[in-house]
């Protein structure tokens, strides 16, 4: 084909760059200062993920035709790429001196001034667009952002509703409209826009955590068929902490009658007829198999379901296949068999056990029956614990089924590992530590918590994280990257994870007391690539004799377990001391007020005097779970953490807990020398209500107004107050 400008026109306009590429570069060689071809090639590598090649392609063209206003548009587009926001508001300026109306530059303009967190003059520039072309569904969707970042969320969503209106297939304009119904509270909308988004694009990581996030921790309404697919997604795919979707997940099996079924004989059937319900229900079910494998089940109606079809399973194992099996050890290992068990079901497993144990006397072959055998007994106690467990690793992988590969790997691969990276790991001062014994043993008995999954995130820069969370708050110049990050009390490593992937350009250093946990959160952060983290093991109170800074401190859930309030404040002294100026801190401590029905259960475990062991522990959970209604124990059932041993321990058996009001923290923060910077709340509905009662508390930060609110709204921080400080 002889190349024309043209034939590179519709070559670019089919979408084939490698073709359009060719034919430009040969054009450019007969006529190599064609202003046109310099334009044209410039959009073809451009479009082909090379904005800065295209920038100088661009001003080429500009020398030649410098009246254009097309070429300054498409240069401000790739400025706009770079990331140099200023030369793109320079380029589409000129674009627009030569051509007023020209909306998609007003719009482009108004995306260079968000992108400098500047929102008002974005929101400018984006009316200023629609008042040339009110059908320009990128201005709806940028002044909608514009309009969020003012806190004008219901205009914000009203921007994003006629946006789609005009076209209802772009991803990214349900995903913002989902993200601000979320802010106001309205989830059930929030779930459905954001549902429709990943219909659209549904290998979109970015809206797929968008999505889990919405749904976390919240049963769900009106389950459609779409929406069950869309949670069966997130179960499938990387990067989402599945644990937070048990409620949502759990009703969206509840909604189908024959699972309702089976849990209603679960609670008052045959043995004969809740294992034919199962069967039809359950038992195949994708969703199921991927929460066994993923989560550990929490509410009482499941596990009662759970810990009969255990029995059942152990009497007859044949009924079941052999993914099921494995997936019925793993949850069970998942939540470190906090389910009771009967005493028949003991004396049928002591035979299993030593039957195993005398065939791993020799290396077992591979074999079906023997999977069955490992997975019964794996539902009850974990194959690390087996004398002779490592023969099971002898023979080649090959030779055990996938499922129960998959079992090997979560009870007896990745324990033994931990057993390898806890020798290893430092302590964080040549003095060791001088930690609480009681606690520490506590940890390595328990590690807290035992997590599955994390969820994934794009890191962002410290500033940009801290303008999503508090737009009022402007951090100090020398809050810059690289940041360095101290996890005190980082305990199974998720919040040292958590901090290494969501900040760019970030070090951590993750100190616990704890071996055992420090080795879990190590091998989880190998597992996940996770390579900038330092474990180190120490008391906090430790810490004062190292040398290094930090602009960032994270001490969530730890300073609550000191023995005194005056020894919590010294500790936190300490901390403050090894903030850099202006450095900030998140905190994290039990609330007076949303604990009472915690404090009501440690009076229970106490007047029944239960040990803290597992069957201690076993025993108390049931003794809850039979209180009659209107109990304020029976709270308890709501928690997450009381279904697994680990989580349970330390929601009610621990050996040492602080409780804190805002009055006690407000004067702890001037104490320091503190600034309160705002809460960090998983609801986004409690910061709407706390609004709506303290309109003229903009910053949110007014803690007596938030006293005042929580003695209203008591479960506000039931799990505890997060918060942001920063030193003055």
């Amino acid at each position: 084909m002889f190349a024309t400008l043209e034939s590179v026109a519709r070559s670019l306009q089919a979408g084939d760059l490698v073709e359009a590429e060719s034919l430009c570069t040969q054009v450019l060689k007969r006529q190599p200062q064609d202003p046109q071809a310099l334009h044209l090639m410039g959009l073809i590598v451009h479009h082909g993920g090379r904005p800065g090649d295209a920038v100088r392609l661009f001003r080429k063209a500009i020398k030649r035709r410098p009246d254009d206003p097309v070429f300054h548009f498409n240069l401000g587009e790739c400025y706009r790429a770079t990331g140099d926001a200023r030369a793109a508001i320079a380029s589409y300026r000129q674009a627009l001196s030569g051509q007023p109306d020209l909306a998609e530059a007003h719009a482009g303009i108004g995306e260079a001034w968000l992108a400098q967190a500047r929102p008002a003059e974005a929101q400018a520039s984006f009316r200023s667009a629609l008042a040339s072309d009110a059908r320009l569904v990128a201005a709806w969707n940028g002044l909608g952002l514009a309009l969020r970042e003012q806190g004008r969320l219901e205009e914000a969503v009203e921007g994003w509703r006629r946006a789609l209106a005009l076209d209802s297939t772009p991803a990214v304009v349900h995903n913002n409209l989902g993200l601000g119904l979320r802010s106001l509270g309205r989830i059930d909308e929030a779930v459905a826009a954001l549902a429709r988004a990943l219909e659209i694009e549904p290998d979109n990581a970015t809206i797929r955590h968008n999505f889990a996030e919405c749904l976390k921790n919240r049963p769900v309404t009106g389950v459609t068929p779409g929406l069950r697919r869309q949670i069966e997604i997130c179960f499938e795919a990387p990067g989402i902490d599945t644990q937070s979707l048990v409620a949502p997940a759990l009703g969206a099996l509840e909604a189908d009658d024959d699972v309702a079924g089976a849990l209603a004989l679960a609670a008052d059937g045959s043995d004969a007829d809740l294992e034919a319900a199962c069967a039809a229900a359950l038992w195949g079910d994708a969703l199921f198999l991927g929460l066994l494998e993923t989560t550990f089940l929490a509410k009482p109606a499941w596990e009662r379901l759970l810990t009969r079809a255990r029995a059942m399973l152990l009497a007859r194992p044949a009924a079941a296949p052999s993914d099921l099996l494995v997936a019925l050890a793993v949850q069970f290992f998942n939540n470190e068999y906090a389910f009771a068990s009967s005493r028949a079901e003991e004396d049928a497993l002591a035979p299993l056990r030593r039957d195993i144990e005398s065939r791993l006397a020799a290396t077992p072959a591979p074999s079906p029956a023997l999977e069955r055998d490992l997975a019964r007994l794996g539902m009850y106690t974990p194959l690390h614990a087996l004398d002779g467990c490592e023969r099971l690793l002898e023979p080649a992988p090959a030779g055990w089924s996938a499922p129960f590969q998959r079992l090997l790997a979560y009870q007896l691969r990745e324990p033994l590992e931990e057993r390898e990276i806890r020798d290893a790991i430092p302590p964080i001062t040549a003095q060791g530590t001088r930690a609480s014994a009681a606690v520490r043993e506590m940890y390595e008995e328990n590690p807290y918590p035992r997590w599955i999954t994390v969820a994934g995130r794009q890191a962002q820069p410290v500033r940009a994280v801290l303008a999503g969370l508090f737009p009022h708050f402007r951090p100090a110049p020398s809050l810059r990257d690289p940041l360095a990050v101290l996890v005190a009390g980082c305990g199974t490593g998720k919040q040292a994870i958590s901090a290494a992937t969501r900040f760019k350009d970030c070090r951590v250093l993750a100190v616990d007391l704890s071996l055992a946990s420090l080795a879990y959160g190590a091998r989880m952060a190998r597992k996940l690539g996770v390579d900038n983290i330092e474990f180190r093991q120490g008391d906090i109170r430790d810490l004062g004799a190292h040398d290094g800074r930090f602009h960032l401190i994270d001490c969530v859930g730890v300073l609550h377990h000191l023995s005194s309030e005056d020894e919590a404040c010294a500790a936190w002294r300490l901390l403050c001391g090894l903030l850099e100026p202006r450095g900030l801190m998140k905190i994290g401590l039990y609330s007076e007020t949303a604990r009472r029905h915690v404090v009501a259960a440690r009076d229970f475990i106490a007047a029944h005097g239960y040990p803290a062991t597992a069957e201690g522990i076993r025993r108390c959970r049931q003794d809850i779970i039979a209180l009659p209604d209107g109990r304020i124990e029976r709270k308890l059932l709501q928690n997450r953490d009381f279904y697994s041993m680990s989580s349970c321990r330390d929601l009610i058996f621990h050996v040492q807990e602080l409780r804190y009001t805002l009055p006690l923290i407000a004067d702890m923060l001037e104490d320091l020398g503190l600034r309160f910077v705002g809460f960090e709340l998983n609801r986004p509905e409690d910061l709407n209500a706390y609004r709506e009662a303290f309109p003229d508390d903009a910053e949110l930060t007014d803690l007596a107004n938030w006293h005042r609110f929580e003695h209203d709204h008591p479960d506000t921080f039931v799990g505890m107050y997060q918060f942001w400080c920063q030193m003055t």
